[in-house]
C-alpha cells in the first residue's frame, strides 16, 4: 500500500481549533470595544426611574419633601430617605437638566418631589454606545416617563412628550453643568 504524503494545508481539525480560538476572542473582545450594550442602558433607565417614582410616592405618603440626587460623574444616586448610593453600569453616560436651585455641585443635581405629588421637574438622559433613553419629569404633576433617544418613540405610560416642557427646562438655562462655572 502506498501512503500518501502531505504536500502542505490544514487538517480540518486544525483549521476547526482556530475557528474556535477564533470564536472565542471575538466573543471576549467585541463587548469591550463596543461599549454598554443596549440593554444594559435601558436597565440603567427603568432603576432610576423606579427610584424617581419610588420617592414620590414617599413624598406623598410622608407629607414631606423628598429627592433623588443623582452624581453623573460616579454614576450613582440616592435617594434622600436612603443612606446608601446606588451605582450603575460603568459604561453608562448620564445627563441631567434639572432646576438650578436643585444643583449640588457641577457634577451632581436632585429632583426633588413634593407632598402634593408634584416635582422640581427636570431629565436625565441615559445613554450607551448602542441606545439612549430619556427619563422626562414633569414639574407640575410628578409624572415619570421613559422616551427612547429621539423623543418621538414612547416606551411606555401612553401620551406625547411635552416639548414645552423641554423648551421651559432649556430656555431657563439649567443644567448639571452650568455655564461659566
Amino acid at each position: 500500500m502506498k501512503r500518501l504524503h502531505r504536500t502542505g494545508g490544514f487538517t480540518l481539525l486544525e483549521l476547526l481549533a482556530v475557528l474556535v480560538v477564533m470564536a472565542t476572542v471575538v466573543v471576549a473582545v467585541v463587548p469591550a470595544l463596543v461599549g454598554t450594550s443596549g440593554a444594559e442602558v435601558e436597565a440603567a433607565a427603568r432603576t432610576l426611574a423606579a427610584g424617581l417614582r419610588r420617592v414620590r410616592s414617599q413624598a406623598i405618603r410622608n407629607h414631606r419633601p423628598q429627592s433623588l440626587v443623582l452624581d453623573v460623574e460616579r454614576r450613582s444616586f440616592r435617594l434622600s430617605f436612603e443612606t446608601h448610593d446606588r451605582s450603575l453600569p460603568e459604561g453608562v453616560e448620564l445627563k441631567m437638566v434639572t432646576a438650578r436651585e436643585a444643583l449640588a455641585s457641577g457634577e451632581r443635581g436632585a429632583i426633588r418631589f413634593f407632598p402634593n405629588g408634584g416635582s422640581s421637574g427636570g431629565q436625565i438622559t441615559v445613554a450607551g454606545a448602542a441606545r439612549e433613553i430619556v427619563l422626562d419629569v414633569d414639574w407640575l404633576s410628578g409624572r415619570v416617563r421613559m422616551f427612547n433617544g429621539r423623543r418621538d418613540a414612547r416606551l411606555e405610560h401612553g401620551g406625547d412628550y411635552s416639548e414645552r416642557s423641554a423648551r421651559n427646562i432649556a430656555s431657563s438655562g439649567i443644567g448639571v453643568r452650568p455655564s461659566g462655572s
